[in-house]
């Protein structure tokens, strides 16, 4: 076999031959000089010779395992390459070629996350982390196996099995850096909680179906930790610094809000994994989760309505977290949902630039149309702070000519009774404590809701076809 005098030399080592690998030596070294390329950042003639290779048939997951495992041996990761091989991995042509590229991949990659944090444990761990380099290589490859493992709808079952083992056993093998119950000194290791937080994120996704108490056992969760992941499914990656308010505010409004709505994967504290203290934000890759700050209950207060209603001070804690969880509403329950989110982006046409036409009317001119995907997290700032109140200031604007709020409470409403004859009102304290009140509604026949029965009256709506209150 005559390999092509046009690529260099120096490329063709970049994975040397060997009889372990069964891609050919000419693709070897087209595959090898390829990725060299798309390391350093996007080349199209790269991508294409890299992928006229990845996806040929014939090749298995075997075989792509053994040619990544010794690319990897001798190269790491870098971004600009990961992103190209998921990218060609959750977007193959075929069932076939997909299974055996994201088989192979998160193989792979699992093996390097696994022999790069060995290197290092225990004695040397510290002369690992002061290395740039070193820690990125070990995030983009965990990176790399998050975002198959929760998006890879082929990676087989078999995979999931091995990968997961393996990093099991590591975090195993390690119990004082890598379980759950060791808490990470983030300033004298800025790194090490993040990365154990993804490692976390690793398991949780290859873990399928999802088996909540293997998970505990095997990462160490303990406590209300435990707790939460074993009621709710949601892992909290805080490196064990939110403090007993905090935590039982989660859990309080975790249990309010109904998991099929939300789906939540994991809630993380960056702030307390590191992130700021000597490197770069860097976000954890996954299932689907968000992101809160540490802000202490009783230091930081919010009001979440505007001026002419009286306000409503919560903790700001609370206050992001509810936020937070209710984009997720918001992605699963509404853009997921045809009707939903068919009505939200009514509503938001229909009250356009004017602040006075939306609940939250402290807001910009044209903020929600700008940003549409803040618009329904965005009344939960004042829906979960106080219900009652939240509809007081929207009957007041309708009667005051301002119609479209009172439509986006109903919405709001709507969302949460799940097609049920009742919705959830809530209540907040200053102290993060959350008390919820079944409310009836009743509906019209195509659906919308046109009355909701409060404690001591009946409020009754008129209609008018697509739902929009006219009196």
């Amino acid at each position: 076999m005559r390999l092509s005098s046009a690529l260099p030399a120096l490329l063709l080592l970049a994975v040397a031959p060997s009889a372990a690998l069964p891609l050919t030596l000419e693709d070897q070294a087209a595959l090898g000089a390829a990725l060299l390329r798309l390391a350093d950042g996007r080349d199209d003639d790269a991508a294409q010779a890299a992928a006229s290779v990845l996806e040929r048939p014939e090749y298995t997951a075997l075989d792509q395992r053994r040619f990544f495992a010794g690319y990897l041996e001798r190269h790491a990761l870098t971004p600009e390459l990961a992103r190209f091989l998921v990218g060609r991995a959750l977007g193959a042509p075929s069932a076939t070629t997909g299974r055996a590229l994201q088989d192979g991949l998160v193989l792979a990659a699992s093996e390097d996350v696994d022999r790069r944090l060995r290197a290092g444990l225990p004695d040397r761990l510290d002369s690992q982390l002061a290395d740039p380099h070193r820690v990125e290589a070990l995030r983009v490859a965990m990176t790399l196996v998050g975002r198959i493992a929760s998006e890879g709808e082929a990676l087989s079952a078999g995979a999931r099995r091995e990968a997961y083992q393996r990093l099991r056993n590591l975090v195993a093998a390690h119990p004082g850096v890598l379980r759950r119950q060791a808490r990470v000194d983030v300033e004298a290791r800025p790194h090490l909680a993040l990365l154990r937080a993804q490692l976390h994120k690793n398991l949780q996704d290859l873990l399928r179906p999802f088996d909540r108490e293997r998970f505990i056992a095997d990462t160490g969760l303990a406590g209300a930790y435990a707790e939460l992941l074993r009621n709710h499914g949601v892992l909290v990656l805080d490196d064990d610094g939110l403090d007993e308010r905090q935590r039982r505010a989660v859990q309080e409004l975790l249990a309010l809000i109904p998991p099929a709505l939300h789906r939540t994967a994991h809630i993380s504290v960056y702030d307390l994994l590191g992130n700021g203290r000597g490197s770069e934000t860097v976000q954890l890759v996954g299932s689907r989760g968000v992101n809160i700050a540490s802000l202490p209950i009783a230091a930081h207060a919010d009001n979440g309505f505007p001026g002419d209603v009286e306000a409503v001070a919560v903790p700001s804690f609370c206050s992001v977290l509810q936020h937070e969880l209710n984009h997720m509403v918001d992605h699963h329950a509404v853009s997921g949902n045809a009707k939903h989110r068919a009505r939200r982006d009514a509503l938001i046409a229909r009250a356009g630039d004017d602040p006075e036409q939306y609940l939250r009317s402290m807001l910009a001119p044209g903020y929600f149309v700008r940003y549409p995907q803040e618009f329904f997290a965005s009344i939960s700032n004042a829906y979960f702070s106080d219900s009652f109140q939240t509809l007081l200031l929207a009957v007041e604007r309708f009667e005051a000519g301002a119609r479209e709020p009172l439509n986006q409470f109903l919405f709001f409403a709507d969302v949460y009774s799940e097609g049920r004859d009742e919705t959830l009102f809530v209540r907040q304290t200053n102290d993060c404590e959350f008390s919820l009140h079944a409310v009836p509604i009743g509906r019209d026949e195509r659906g919308h809701i046109d009355r909701i029965r409060l404690p001591d009256t009946t409020l009754r709506f008129t209609l008018d076809e697509s739902g929009h209150v006219i009196r």
